[in-house]
């Protein structure tokens, strides 16, 4: 009954297993370095309305129409820290229609990551000594525009390129990684009919044993050889295509009919072979990989 072979069944599961975990293992292995830029939505502080010509809004002794604070969240999401000697280009933020009128640190993670804030009327310079994966800084700016608008420029050792994200308060969906969440939601739709069909096969299984295991051993006396064969290759839910060949060829060596004691000792093999398989622990692992599929198809969609 002897050794493990593949059929089709685990084929067709582990070709869907390896399309779940490659993205995966791909994604977690190119995410080392990450360093992500997040713009929250202005918030208008002060807005001059109306054309009324005595009506003056000074900050700082300069004049202006209108304040605005937007904040930026820092934060490195890799899984290696990034240290000062990694830039080789310092990190800058740049108004494309505004002025900086101040830039602060509102908070940051932790307390004494130590960071510095140069700015100019044009662009802000951010020094970071140390991010561990993890940590980040929120640093707010005002300006002079109710709608600013930002880029970044940086260069920074093992990160390719550097995004400014805007931070939704409605679900974004990530277009960049659009095709491998799907292509992998689809493989772990696959495992889900899967899970679904072998834990029915186990629960007929399981119904299957309990009517063995209460049933009169000369049960399967009088069957025919076929009876016996058909019995086995259609009532039973067996997954390894090993245990129903070592089961029909059992039944092949016996007499036509079969005698009480070969029944006896065809209800006995069948409840090993149930026994003997790892179909709960198969299933299992398959549910698992469904979860860990769908759980990354909508974490890459929704992130």
């Amino acid at each position: 009954m002897g050794r493990l072979k593949f059929s089709h069944l685990w084929v067709s599961i582990l070709i869907p297993v390896i399309g779940i975990v490659a993205p995966i293992v791909w994604d977690w292995w190119t995410s080392n370095f990450e360093l992500t830029i997040e713009q929250n939505q202005p918030t208008v502080l002060v807005e001059k309305k109306g054309k009324i010509s005595e009506l003056e809004i000074i900050y700082k002794e300069k004049t202006i129409d209108n304040l605005s604070k937007t904040t930026f969240k820092l934060q490195n999401t890799g899984r290696k820290p990034i240290m000062a000697s990694d830039f080789v280009e310092p990190l800058i933020i740049k108004p494309i229609n505004s002025n900086i009128l101040q830039a602060s640190i509102e908070t940051q993670y932790p307390n004494n990551l130590k960071s510095t804030l140069a700015h100019s009327s044009n662009n802000l310079t951010i020094g970071l000594r140390l991010l561990n994966p993890g940590d980040f800084i929120v640093i707010s700016l005002l300006t002079d525009n109710k709608t600013p608008l930002f880029y970044t420029t940086a260069r920074i050792k093992n990160i390719s390129s550097l995004k400014l994200e805007q931070a939704e308060k409605t679900i974004s969906i990530n277009t960049h990684g659009i095709l491998p969440a799907i292509f992998v939601g689809l493989l772990s739709t696959f495992l889900a009919f899967i899970s679904i069909f072998s834990t029915s096969k186990i629960i007929k299984n399981r119904k299957i044993l309990r009517t063995l295991t209460n049933i009169n051993h000369s049960h399967f006396a009088d069957w025919t050889i076929e009876q016996a064969r058909t019995y086995i290759l259609e009532d039973l839910q067996l997954f390894n295509t090993a245990s129903k060949r070592y089961l029909v060829n059992l039944v092949q060596s016996y007499d036509n009919p079969l005698t009480e004691e070969q029944s006896e000792n065809l209800i006995s093999s069948i409840i090993t072979t149930i026994k003997d398989e790892k179909s709960v622990i198969g299933t299992f692992a398959i549910i698992i990989f469904t979860i860990l599929g769908y759980h990354y198809s909508i974490s890459t969609l929704f992130s």
